[in-house]
Parts: structure tokens; sequence; C-alpha cells
């Protein structure tokens, strides 16, 4: 069974993990996690929410969808959630590679960074 969880960014930087609630007015979304022992809600900017992927890289780094991956021959590539495949893709400059059927952990993939923090990894975002 895969893990269901989420990211988002708060408007003071922070990445925050949990559950999402898209509260459908303006661009605002909820993520709700855990601190110690208590349960918090943040708010996040929509466009940031990226799924959990249940897969990891390399280094057992965490894949969610927007992230920036490099394969092993070096190529860059980030992960994306397509609809016309039902799952998760890694989409390079000139073709779409699926990984929607990969579970565990992805040997050849290193996470760098994710289009959000790091949009100058990728060209054309």
């Amino acid at each position: 069974m895969r893990t269901i969880k989420f990211r988002g960014k708060t408007e003071d930087g922070i990445w925050v993990f949990g559950s999402f609630i898209n509260t459908m007015c303006g661009d605002k979304a909820l993520i709700i996690g855990r601190q110690a022992l208590q349960i918090v809600v943040y708010e996040v900017s929509k466009k940031t929410v990226g799924q959990y992927t249940g897969l990891l890289d390399k280094n057992d780094k965490e894949i969610y969808d927007d992230d920036i991956v490099r394969d092993s021959k070096g190529r860059i590539s980030y992960v994306k959630w397509l609809i016309q495949r039902c799952g998760f893709v890694l989409v390079y400059e000139q073709f779409d590679k699926d990984i929607t059927g990969s579970y565990g952990k992805i040997e050849h993939l290193e996470v760098i960074g994710n289009i959000h923090d790091n949009k100058d990894l990728i060209k054309g975002k």
C-alpha cells in the first residue's frame, strides 16, 4: 500500500508535509501535518502543492511531484503527474519517461531540487 501525502510551501518559505485540503477559494490550500504530538494546519500556496510519488531516490530521499532529478547519465528532468498516463512521469526536454510502474527505490535517480526553489536547473521553466 502506498503512502498518500503532500507537501506545500508556506508564505514564510517553509516546506510542510501532510494531508492536502483544497480550499476552493483563491490560491491558498491547507496541509494538515503533525508537530510533536499536535496536529497543525498550515496555509500553503496551491501552486507549490505536490504529491509524494511513493518512491525514494538513490539517497533514500522521498520523490514528490515537481522535484528536479538527475539520472545516472547526468540528464536533468522533473517529476510531473500526467493525467494522460494516469501517473507520474519524468519530463525531459525531448520526451517523457513513465515511472508509474516503479516501486520502492529508484537507484538511478537523485533529487537535486524542485521547480519552485530551483527553476534555474530546468530549461524553459
